[in-house]
């Protein structure tokens, strides 16, 4: 059960965390202003994922807590094989990421 927890939290916690790196040519690094901060919306949404995708990224992605891996895009490798709750939870994630991005 912790497992499948600290999998769920991993998830949501990289694409978060993620710092720019330099440009793939060497160059300067991507503009940091790309993200909008976390609005109360987009974070209450990002916990209902958490939820809702616990046990898909038990089954699906039960390496994704490990060092180096990438949760978010294990499951979007398995879109077509997450269940109905964890779809919805992941699109209104979506949805409140873009409600986000508009209000800034």
């Amino acid at each position: 059960m912790r497992l499948a927890l600290a999998a769920a939290l991993a998830l949501f916690a990289l694409p978060a965390a993620a710092q720019p790196g330099p440009a793939p040519d060497g160059g300067n690094p991507p503009p940091t202003s790309a993200h909008a901060p976390a609005t109360p919306a987009m974070m209450a949404a990002r916990h209902a994922a958490h939820e809702a995708c616990a046990a898909d990224m038990t089954r699906l992605c039960p390496d994704a807590a490990t060092a180096g891996s990438h949760p978010m895009q294990c499951l979007r490798q398995h879109m077509s094989d997450i269940s109905a709750p964890c779809a919805q939870a992941l699109q209104a994630m979506r949805a409140a990421r873009r409600a986000g991005q508009t209000q800034g």
